[in-house]
């Protein structure tokens, strides 16, 4: 939930934060190290597929949520 300030500054709105059962590499991660997971939406909720399809702005807002995040607590808290 470290996260979620910059998805709101990064979006311009509260963004939705949910619970996902997908452990992809997160799982062997998490044995070193907080971890979490940005879900970008997918047109009808089509994923891993050919017809997979993701808005641009929803690309823009969850890069923008990254940059925010690192910005803030990698390089103003490592600067101190």
């Amino acid at each position: 939930r470290k996260f979620e300030w910059a998805m709101d500054e990064a979006s311009g709105q509260g963004v939705p934060v949910i619970a996902s059962g997908a452990g992809h590499d997160a799982l062997a991660m998490s044995e070193v190290t907080p971890i979490g997971m940005l879900f970008v939406r997918c047109r009808d909720g089509i994923s891993h597929s050919p017809l997979e399809f993701v808005e641009r702005n929803d690309v823009t807002v969850a890069s923008l949520s990254m940059f925010h995040f690192l910005a803030r607590e990698v390089l103003v808290a490592n600067a101190k």
